[in-house]
C-alpha cells in the first residue's frame, strides 16, 4: 500500500534528519521501495524539478549505493549532481560545488 510506504519513508527521513544527504548504511538498510522513496525526496529537497525526475535518476543513485566502485557523480535535472564520498550520498547544485 502506497500510503503505508510513504508513512514509513517519512518516519525514516525524520528519524535520521535526512534532507539532501544520507549515509550509505542507512540507505542500504532500507527495503528497495523505501530507499527509492527516500532518494526521490532527497532529490526534490535539493531542487530537482518533479516533472523532470525519472526512475533512471533514482536507479543511478542506487548504483552509487549498492554497486559503488569509485564511479563519478550522477547528473540530475536542475543543474544538480549526486555523488558518493566514502559512506555518504549527497545532492548539491553545480553552483555550490564550484563556489
Amino acid at each position: 500500500d502506497n500510503a503505508a510506504l510513504d508513512l514509513i519513508t517519512q518516519e525514516v527521513l525524520a528519524l535520521n534528519s535526512i534532507e539532501t544527504s544520507c549515509s550509505v548504511e542507512i540507505l542500504q538498510a532500507q527495503p528497495q521501495a523505501i530507499r527509492n522513496r527516500i532518494i526521490r525526496v532527497m532529490m526534490l529537497n535539493a531542487g530537482v524539478p518533479a516533472a523532470s525526475l525519472a526512475n533512471a535518476h533514482i536507479e543511478a543513485v542506487n548504483q552509487l549505493i549498492n554497486n559503488w566502485h569509485g564511479q563519478g557523480e550522477v547528473a540530475l535535472p536542475g543543474k544538480l549532481w549526486v555523488s558518493r564520498s566514502k559512506n555518504q550520498i549527497a545532492i548539491e547544485s553545480k553552483n555550490n560545488r564550484e563556489g
